[in-house]
Order: C-alpha cells, then structure tokens, then sequence
C-alpha cells in the first residue's frame, strides 16, 4: 500500500510538473511575442493555426521572409488592404498598402517614430545612447554640408586603403568580398569621422570591425528571448560588449579628450570676445579638425553635458556612427560589386562603368573635386539598381507611440505599440512600377520611360539622383527619417568604384551553396564571395 501511494505521488508530481512545464511555455510564448497587438481583421501571412504558431513563424521567416513580403504584397496590399508578418527580428510587421506611404512620413514623432526601435538597438552600446539623436543629427546636418569639402579626403584613403588592402600586385589573388571591403569601408568611414592616423590604424579597425559584427546578430536574437529575460540578457549583452568598446577606449580616449579640451576653449573664447574673435582666424571654431568627432563633441559641449561623463559618451556615440554607417554600406558595396562583374558583363555595362572611372580619373588627374564624382553617371546607376534589387526588408518601419493609437483612412485602427511598414521588397518587384522588375538592368534609369510619384512632383523616379529617394524607391527610407548618411554614401561608393575599375582586374566566385538564407545575411556569419583581382598595368590605369 505505501508502494503505491509512493507511486501515485511521484505520479502526482509528474503531472503537476508537466502542467507547470506546459503552463511556463504558454505563459512565455504570450510574453515573448507582440502578435496580439497586431489587430484581428489584419491577415496573417504563414501563420497558420498550431501550437506556438507565431514563434514557428518567425523561425520559418529567417529563410523566406522575401516569398512573405511578395505574397503579402501581392494578397494583399495591392488589394488595398493590410496584411501582418511574424519577422525573425522584432515585433511583428503590419505591412500597409502603397497607399499610406505619403501617411506614414507625414505623421508627428507623437502619433509615429522610429525612435523606440533606434533605442532598443543603442542599449546594446550603451544605456545612456537610448533617445540620443547626436548620431543622426550630425550625419544629416554637419556632414552633409561639409561633404563637399572633405572629397580629397574620401579620395586619399580610398587610395590608400586600397593599395593596402588589395595590393599592387599584378598577378591574380584570392580574396574574401565582404571580409576586405568592410575593412576598406571602416577606413574611409572614419576617415571623416576621427582622423586619418587613427583611421590607418589596424587595431582600431579592427575593433569598429569586430563592435559590428558583434552587435548586429545581438540585436536579432534578444528579440528571440521572452520579455522577462532581456533585462538579464541584455545585462550579460553589454558586458560582452564592453570587451569590444574597451578597444575603442584606449584609441580614442586620449584624442577625445584632447577633442573635448580644445572645443571648451574655443567656446569660451567665442563666448567671451563676441564679435571680436572673428577678426582672429585662429580662434574660429574651423580651426578644429573638420569631422565627426569635433562635430559631436561640439554638440555635446553645448549642451553641457555632464563633465564626468562627456568622453564615453562621445565614444560611444562614435561606436553608434560605426555600427550605422560599416555594416549597411559594405552590404551595398558587395552585392554592387558582385552584380557589375557578373550580370553587368553579360550586359556590357561594366565595360561602360570601367571607360567612365578611367576618363573622370583622369581628366582631374586622380585628384577629384564634388563636381567630378557627379560625373561617374554609369556608376550611380549600377549602385541604384542594386540597391533597388538588395532590398530584402519591409521599409518605411515606425512604431504607434500615440497612446490612443493610431487610425487609417479605411478604419483600421493600429493601437499603441505596434509596428507598421510597407513592403518595399515587393514595391522594387512590381512590374507596374519598375517594366521588367527582377531584372538587373542599370541602363533603366537612362531611358525616358520611368515610374513616377507624388513625393517627386511626377519627376520619373530613376531620372532622381540615388541619394534622393521616391514611393518607388524606398532603399534609403523616405522623408524626414530617411538615412541621414546617404549623401556621404553615395559619393563615398561611387568614387571607390571608380578607383577599383580603373586600378583593377575583377572577378568573383560564388560561394557555396547555401539554404541558410536571410540567417547568414542577420549574422553576418556564413559562406561569402571572393574576389580573384589584379593590379592592372599602367597603360591601361590611371596613376594612383
């Protein structure tokens, strides 16, 4: 009899704990997930109705999250209606007809933001970056205005970097793609944003290099946790990444700090003679160095920010541009290069883009001005249609921040937290903007017929400059949120491609073949290209 009341009890706490187990997963799939904010009457794309149906769904949306957005597109959207998607990164997306595009940009920072999903990202480098628009700020304003004045120093390193990168030799060498070009994008890039010794210095590179890699995949998969632990994984989080940012501690410490000394005093100096500074050059605030780093830190004296902590605050605010600027451009740069060196071939188009880099190059004697990189013409149209056919996102994201939520035209009410875009990926796609969509095809925006929009006064959309974007061209964003570094960008690639045709012998050999999709492309991790190059002869070059 005790031997079976001792069995019926361990019977007894077997179920309990397989309630409790099955109580804690249901309970943590609620807590986990933001699908019930996405509204009832919206349609779910791949979301059919199973155990731990949304959480399978993100899962499955790291290979076909592209087949999702098209098919949402396609059942929905073009039908005016909005549809929801589970996506491996985030809340869930509801993606909105074409229709609102003009609605979503024009909405108040009250009603719609990007700002809650900017600060999930900055707490990963650190706490006091979250609702710090510095960053953005600076690249749109000061860089933008100042970007003409710095082209010699974007030529200079791209020259230099390349010769240290890829070489002067002229036999044939393998390289990996991504692995070289982000190391050549994280040298010209902080070329305007601290400097060129520290910028030709391999150790920090490296860690603006390695700060990169670390956070982007960390951004992914907290989003993979339940609600309850972020605050303890993102604790351990930060402390990874303290190893990362303590590299970027000891570069940039002693010349932030001289950075911060020298920009007081000239502030107080203006502050002090007035008017009367400006009759002595020397005490003119352009007497500092002209980039990134006296630009924040000029904001940040300004705003009297707190002594005790201006420097790490100014680092990490460097480390936020970083993780901005290197991982998205060597993306473009890469699927760029790997399009013009095989489709462009077939096309001839690479033959148009070598000849024009040669001519500009040397007509200016490999000393181009802001005049020159509007002349590479081929080139911005290479980048365009790869950054048109790159897109593998929803665009336009915003969160509702307005606590009573926000309500469409067609009475779709979208209540506080929920996150909205369209579909850019299939917009790119659609036949019905872009004839002959999914085909590579630069010389489409050399032809008079184009698609046109209302954001550009029925301008045709591939007749505008690469860095100013359209409701058919969403790679950049569109409105006031719209990457506030695509200037720098689009000259910064142009002249780089410029000198790579003219300097070098191109080929690429795919990777293996992979069925890890969007997951590599999140990670950064994964089979990539290389490059088989090649010093070209003088004749055949212009000088560097």
């Amino acid at each position: 009899m005790i031997e079976l009341l001792l069995d019926l009890t361990s019977l007894q706490q077997g179920i309990i704990a397989v309630i409790a187990v099955l109580l804690f997963l249901v309970l943590t799939n609620r807590l986990t997930t933001w699908e019930y904010i996405v509204p009832k009457e919206v349609q779910w794309i791949d979301r059919p109705q199973e155990r731990f149906g949304y959480l399978r769904a993100k899962a499955r949306s790291f290979f076909v999250m592209k087949e999702n957005i098209m098919q949402a597109y396609l059942e929905c959207n073009k039908k005016g209606r909005a549809a929801a998607l589970a996506i491996a990164f985030g809340r869930p997306q509801i993606i909105l007809p074409p229709k609102y595009i003009r609605w979503i940009i024009d909405q108040p920072e009250s009603v719609l933001s990007m700002d809650p999903i900017h600060n999930e990202f900055h707490a990963f480098v650190q706490d006091g970056l979250v609702g710090d628009h510095t960053v953005q700020e600076v690249l749109r304003k000061e860089l933008t205005q100042n970007l003409g004045r710095m082209t010699a120093d974007i030529n200079d390193e791209i020259v230099d970097a390349l010769n240290a990168i890829w070489g002067n030799s002229p036999e044939w060498k393998m390289i990996p793609l991504k692995d070289s070009t982000r190391t050549i994008v994280a040298r010209i890039t902080n070329r305007l944003f601290v400097g060129k010794e520290i910028c030709r210095n391999e150790d920090y590179i490296r860690d603006a290099v390695a700060l990169g890699m670390a956070v982007m995949p960390e951004t992914v998969f907290q989003d993979l946790v339940p609600r309850p632990l972020k605050g303890p994984l993102s604790l351990v989080v930060k402390w990874i990444n303290h190893y990362y940012m303590a590299g970027f501690n000891r570069h940039l410490q002693p010349i932030v700090r001289e950075r911060v000394q020298a920009v007081r005093q000239m502030e107080e100096t203006v502050e002090k003679k007035g008017e009367e500074s400006e009759e002595n050059p020397e005490q003119k605030p352009s007497s500092l160095p002209n980039d990134f780093l006296t630009w924040i830190v000029q904001r940040a004296v300004r705003r009297g920010e707190s002594p005790a902590d201006i420097e790490q605050r100014v680092i990490a605010r460097v480390g936020m541009a970083n993780l901005a600027s290197i991982e998205t451009t060597t993306n473009t740069m890469s699927k760029c290069l790997a399009d013009i060196t095989t489709l462009g071939e077939a096309q001839g188009y690479r033959a148009l883009v070598t000849a024009e880099a040669q001519k500009v190059l040397c007509d200016c004697q490999n000393l181009p001005v802001k005049k020159d990189i509007e002349k590479l013409v081929h080139i911005e149209n290479a980048l365009k249609e790869s950054l048109r056919l790159a897109v593998v996102f929803p665009g336009l994201i915003r969160q509702v921040t307005s606590p009573t939520g926000a309500t469409l035209e067609d009475g779709l009410h979208l209540p506080c937290g929920a996150r909205i875009s369209v579909a850019a990926y299939a917009i790119h796609r659609d036949d019905n903007v872009w004839p002959d969509a999914t085909t590579y095809n630069p010389a489409r925006y050399e032809s008079p017929q184009a698609p046109t929009d209302q954001t550009t006064a029925k301008v045709p959309s591939s007749h505008l400059p690469m860095s100013r974007a359209s409701e058919s061209f969403l790679s950049f964003g569109l409105g006031k949120r719209a990457c506030p570094g695509r200037f720098f960008v689009t000259d910064e690639l142009k002249l780089l491609f410029a000198h790579m045709f003219t300097k070098y012998e191109i080929q690429i050999i795919p990777p293996p073949t992979s069925t890890a999709g969007q997951f590599t492309e999140l990670t950064l991790r994964g089979p990539q290209e290389h490059l088989l190059i090649r010093r070209r002869s003088e004749a055949n070059s212009v000088n560097a």
